[in-house]
């Protein structure tokens, strides 16, 4: 079944996908629409050479995927935890004498 959707919805849909901070996800929480169904109305919309552009710059985008962000988030603060442990550790060696 093909979907028939306004050109506002088009056009909302365009400029969602084109921004770099809102995820696929949170496109589909408020549209109702899945991640294939944006890359078919980016496909069908725009001319090919931006197409490509746009899908060149969001394959692979963790900020695309939420799942991803939040993994990398995670990360990131588990490493600024090991970075500042290791920091006091550091520090606290340093004023340790050993005789």
């Amino acid at each position: 079944m093909k979907h028939k959707y306004s050109q506002e919805f088009i056009s909302n849909i365009i400029q969602l996908a084109w921004t770099d901070n809102i995820s696929f996800d949170k496109i589909k929480r408020e549209q109702n629409i899945t991640e294939a169904e944006v890359i078919k109305i980016m496909r069908g919309h725009l001319k090919p050479s931006s197409f490509r552009l746009w899908r060149k710059r969001v394959s692979g985008r963790d900020t695309k995927h939420e799942k991803r962000t939040k993994l990398l988030n995670h990360e990131a603060d588990f490493t600024k935890t090991i970075s500042i442990n290791q920091l006091q550790d550091t520090n606290i060696s340093t004023l340790m004498t050993t005789k």
